[in-house]
């Protein structure tokens, strides 16, 4: 299997207006973007657990370039309010984070990752 940066740099080829960098971190999730800064961070023990095949592993790393993409068009408001939730859990509204979700699946999708995007949701949730 090739390694997690050489997927992200194939995958990254087709978000061209995205400068991201994909960094080891110790976030409570498999992988996370940020709305602020360039990084998108994964937490390698987290990603082990699931042993995903290189199909999912595009399909995650395009949905996480995708809310590279969504920040790119938020405002500013917008862009505290998904950071304040990611780190602390504030403006909880479970329908407004369905759809930033839903949102990213599309854009990816529209990049050419809806393969991808389908195996990495069977691969993790068996749907």
């Amino acid at each position: 299997m090739k390694e997690l940066q050489e997927l992200f740099n194939e995958v990254k080829k087709k978000f061209p207006e995205i400068n991201a960098k994909l960094i080891k971190g110790e976030i409570i999730s498999i992988m996370a973007s940020r709305p602020f800064g360039k990084n998108i961070i994964y937490n390698s023990a987290n990603l082990k657990k699931y042993n995903f095949s290189e199909l999912a592993l595009k399909g995650l790393l395009a949905h996480e370039l995708a809310h590279k993409i969504q920040a790119k068009r938020a405002g500013i408001i917008e862009k505290i309010k998904v950071f304040l939730y990611q780190k602390f859990k504030l403006f909880n509204n479970k329908e407004e984070g369905e759809r930033i979700e839903r949102e990213a699946d599309k854009i990816a999708m529209s990049k050419g990752f809806k393969k991808e995007i389908k195996t990495f949701y069977k691969e993790k949730y068996g749907k």
